[in-house]
Formats: C-alpha cells, structure tokens, sequence
C-alpha cells in the first residue's frame, strides 16, 4: 500500500486563538468575509475585528453571505482588487469559508469560471493568505481544499478543488451560540462526512480510530444540546469536522466507496433546493441501503461496527437496520430526515430525471433509494 499525504493548513486550536490574528496579520489590508447578523449578535464579530485591528490592520466589511453565490464572489474580488486587499478571513459556515477560498483564489488567478468547471486546475496556484474561522464546524471547509458555490444567474454549479486556505483558527467557544437544531446539524454532518472515511478503508487501525470518533461525535452533539457551552463537547463536534475531511483518516481507503455520496446528495439539494448539511443528512442514511446491494461487505462491517447492528444478519438488512437508528436519531434531535418535512412533496417525474446517473450504481436503484427519502414511500 502506497500514497503520499500532505495538508498545508495550519491548525491553531483552542479558546485563545483569536488572539494570533495580530500575528498573523499585521499592518495589512483584510477583507472580512462572514454570513449574517449572527456573527455581530454573538459578539464574534467585535472580536475579530478588534484582534485585527490590534495588528495594525485595515478591515473591509464583506457581510450578507448566506448562500455560496458567484455573483457575491466577483463582488468580493472586485473589491479586494480595487483596494488592494491583501488577505481574507472567512468567519462562519462552509458557506462562508468557501467563498473567502474562492475570493483569495479568484483574486489573483485569471478566467476563475474555468477553474470552477474543472477545466483548470488550481493545485499550486497562487492565492491571498487565506484564514478561515469556523462558528458552524460540520463540514471541514477550514482545513479541506475544496469550496462551491452556485452562478445564479445560469444555474450552474462552481467547484474549486485544489486550494488550500492557509490557516484555521478553531475556538469551540464561537459555537456556543448555535441553537439545538444547528448543532443537531453540527455534529450530522461531521458524523456522515466521517464515515466516507470509513467505508472502504482497508486498514483496521484506521477503521478503529474512525469507528471510535464516530460514537463519540454522536455523543457530544446530545450533549451540547443539553449543555450548549459545554467545551468538551463543542470540542469534539469541532475537531470531528477537521477529520472529516483534513484526510488523515482517509489514508488506505483506497475505493473511495463513501466518497460517492457527495456526488449522490446533489439530487436532494437540487430537489428542494435545499442546503447541503440537510441534503447529506436526510440522505446518508439511504445511502447505506443503496451501497449494500454492490458493496455487501464494506457496507454489513460499517453497520455492524459503528451502528450496532446485528451481525447475523445480511448486507441489505444490517443497512437497513443502520439506517433506521440514523433516522430515529435525527428525527429526535431535530434533524429533517425526510424530504417532505422541509416542504417538498413527492413528484416522481422530477425525481426521476434528477437520479439517472452514468456510474456504476444503476438509474433504478438510486431513483429507488431516493423514494426513501419521502413519507409518502417510506
């Protein structure tokens, strides 16, 4: 087994981080970028703005990003280039930390769109110090070298693979704020994102290791919910998001089985449409079910191992039993496990044409374990 690991974020954690931010930003140009009002009501805001104020630096206010919009983007690298903005901090959600690696990427490289259609490839590029300040950890958009976003003029889907933010700056503290069904969604999301890691991985220490986060993120998402500024718990939601996707657990997983997810959850964000933490959410679970039927072994050793199912039982049956706890715990705290409790009903003929896929999992299945997604069919 062979394969070369390398991750250049750089990883500060704890309840002092912010407090690096006069380091590493002096007497420089920022542009701030962040979501919505929630950032100033939590005081977050004032915090980073007087840290980086305390270095020296300029701030440029780029607020009002609640969804990861192209045209929200060429704004921000039109202003950094205009002022000559030298770097970005994303403070927020993946949202938000996607368009701040978008904007620092964008800013100094030419014809981004071709970048974000994959006709170019960013790895290597030049790009703006890059920061980013996770206050809703889930998806692991601080340390990963990915970020969407959606041109909403044409409705095409923009995706930057290959760069890395520079830095991340993890204080659990910053997701005290979030309400129960946030921090439901939190916790989800690093759960499913960590299980790709899993499934597939050839290695039995690194499914050990995997299996033993999984539990325990689940656990401290009860937790926090009952306890909202409870550090430990906030803590491990916060550094299960890094593993999601930082990729060292990843290592040996060589099919990538789970990875076919990400690809597979676009239909239930194209169906609502519907944010990406409810679309894997409500998904994975399903997931599971439809990898049984053309991977048997991966899929019974996960659901056995890390859903307590029962080990008499087949691939299909141990899936679904998997994706019956899955849902049982989402609807009990306050994860939307069905498409049809977000306000979408069952139209077969749109589902239909949004499942045919070209791979190897056969148009009838996935449209099959999508009609599980709704009341109606389940």
């Amino acid at each position: 087994m062979e394969f070369e690991y390398g991750n250049p974020v750089k990883i500060l954690f704890g309840k002092e981080v912010l407090g690096e931010l006069s380091t590493l930003l002096n007497h420089k140009k920022v542009l701030l970028v962040y979501g919505s009002d929630s950032l100033k009501k939590s005081g977050t805001y004032g915090k980073i703005v007087e840290e980086l104020k305390k270095g020296g630096n300029t701030v440029y206010d780029f607020g009002g990003n609640s969804v990861p919009s192209y045209q929200k983007i060429l704004e921000g690298i039109a202003l950094v280039q205009k002022e000559g903005i030298e770097a970005v901090v994303g403070a927020g959600g993946c949202t938000v930390m996607d368009m701040a690696k978008i904007i620092g990427f964008g800013a100094v490289n030419p014809g981004l769109w071709s970048y974000l259609q994959l006709e170019k490839d960013p790895s290597g590029k030049k790009h703006l110090f890059t920061i980013e300040i996770p206050t809703y950890p889930s998806g692991g958009s601080e340390v990963d070298a990915a970020a969407e976003c959606d041109d909403e003029t044409t409705g095409k889907h923009g995706s930057l693979y290959g760069s890395y933010p520079d830095v991340a700056l993890i204080n659990p503290e910053l997701s005290y704020s979030l309400n129960k069904e946030m921090t439901a969604y939190s916790g989800f999301v690093a759960f499913c994102q960590l299980s790709t890691n899993y499934i597939g991985n050839e290695s039995e220490m690194v499914k050990g290791m995997i299996g033993k986060a999984l539990k325990e993120i689940l656990k401290a998402t009860e937790k926090a919910m009952d306890e909202p500024e409870d550090y430990d718990a906030r803590s491990t939601i916060s550094w299960g998001s890094v593993l999601s996707t930082q990729g060292f657990l990843s290592a040996f997983n060589y099919s990538n089985l789970g990875g076919a997810i990400y690809g597979m959850e676009g239909v239930a964000e194209e169906y609502g449409p519907m944010p990406y933490r409810k679309a894997i959410s409500l998904y994975f679970p399903r997931f599971l079910v439809l990898l049984s039927r053309w991977h048997p072994k991966e899929i019974r050793d996960y659901c056995v191992r890390v859903l307590d199912a029962d080990p008499e039982l087949d691939a299909e049956e141990a899936a679904k039993s998997g994706e019956k706890k899955l849902i049982e715990w989402g609807e009990k705290h306050s994860v939307k496990m069905y498409i049809d409790d977000l306000g979408f009903p069952y139209d077969e003929r749109k589902l239909y044409s949004l499942t045919y896929a070209g791979d190897e999992y056969s148009h009838t299945d996935l449209f099959e374990s999508f009609k599980r997604c709704f009341h109606k069919i389940a």
